[in-house]
């Protein structure tokens, strides 16, 4: 698809993942073997697209929620962050409440990701995580979400 924040989360046949803009998807075509696309852009070889500064205002800066990213690094790694309001007890702990959109990109940055994209946010960001020895650690949400991005880790060779 089209959009000037929108980017494709893909696997080529080989099992590389690559975060792609609008622009460079046609070149991919016939390599990939999964892909999904979200909005917003975060980062692009390392830096935070113009419509993510201060001076912009093609989309609300200041908005504040429960944030999910997927981000790569220039050496191929996947990072995955799920931002949550830790509050003292009950449900405030749930809320979807934290960080901008400009946040989450430099924590993104922080983190090592050259190329980042926001995942489903507010009361849909959630993670599930299992370990080599099956233990499965989850952070629910208040949403139930239908849809899920599975990965499986491989030989890091870092």
């Amino acid at each position: 698809g089209t959009g000037s924040l929108t980017m494709a989360m893909t696997v080529d046949n080989g099992g590389m993942p690559r975060l792609l803009t609008p622009d460079e998807i046609p070149g991919y075509r016939g390599h990939v073997a999964t892909a999904i696309q979200s909005y917003p852009t975060l980062l692009i070889d390392g830096a935070l697209p113009h419509q993510l500064l201060p001076a912009s205002h093609e989309i609300d800066l200041a908005h504040r929620d429960s944030r999910l990213a997927i981000g790569t690094t220039a050496d191929g790694l996947v990072i995955i962050a799920l931002t949550r309001f830790a509050g003292s007890t009950g449900t405030v702990g749930t809320l979807p409440y934290g960080p901008t959109i400009p946040e989450l990109a430099r924590l993104m940055q922080r983190l090592g990701a050259t190329r980042s994209v926001g995942l489903d946010g507010g009361i849909s960001s959630q993670l599930a995580v299992r370990e080599t020895n099956g233990r499965l650690t989850k952070w629910t949400n208040w949403r139930t979400v239908p849809v899920g991005i599975v990965g499986t880790p491989t030989e890091c060779k870092r």
